[in-house]
């Protein structure tokens, strides 16, 4: 809606060049045959600058779209998404789909149950599983813990050892101002050498 003007589609004569489709048009609001390129709407009070539709935007009625180069590519009704959505939407598509279902109802409860089968396996396999350490996490509130050998002769029943952080505090003492104090180590030596 630039310049008071609309958008459309231009057509390409016999005797115009091949860019001429892709060239942005314009119309005046409610007027059909005033469709004409953006290179002609060069007067006063318009003064359009000269520019071309870009890639992907119809032309040519909608039987085709423009390309990088300004070309209208016609679309291929023909094509293999045409002939999938003929197959997939049409209703004899669909009646096709539903008797097959029907006919073979066995093929799709094998389908749904590989399906669960490999969400279970992938899930399993591919999850990462860290035992010892999460057997030995300290919860926040949690006055012991275990430390568990899961690698004990019984898997049933893994040896454990329970204990308690930090004496009778019941909290990990994990911030800066607690930990042990160490002697410096300088880097210069005290007899002065350098």
């Amino acid at each position: 809606m630039a310049y008071g003007l609309e958008s459309c589609q231009c057509v390409r004569g016999y005797h115009d060049p091949l860019v001429r489709s892709c060239e942005l048009c314009c119309k005046i609001p409610g007027d059909e045959l005033s469709c004409k390129s953006s290179f002609e709407w060069n007067l006063p009070p318009y003064d359009v600058p000269d520019l071309y539709a870009k890639p992907g935007a119809p032309c040519d009625n909608y039987n085709g779209y423009c390309d990088v180069h300004q070309s209208c590519r016609e679309i291929d009704p023909s094509g293999p998404l045409a002939t999938l959505r003929n197959l997939l939407m049409s209703p004899e598509g669909v009646a096709i789909l539903k008797k097959w279902i029907a006919e073979k109802w066995w093929s799709m409860l094998l389908l749904f149950l590989g399906a669960a089968i490999t969400v279970v396996l992938s899930v399993r396999l591919l999850t990462r599983r860290n035992a010892k350490s999460f057997l030995s996490t300290i919860l926040p509130g949690q006055t012991d813990f275990r430390i568990c050998n899961i690698r004990s002769s019984s898997r049933s029943h893994p040896s454990c050892l329970v204990t308690s952080p930090s004496g009778n505090s019941g909290h990990i003492p994990l911030s800066k101002n607690n930990r042990i104090s160490r002697p410096r180590i300088s880097a210069a030596p005290e007899n002065g050498w350098v």
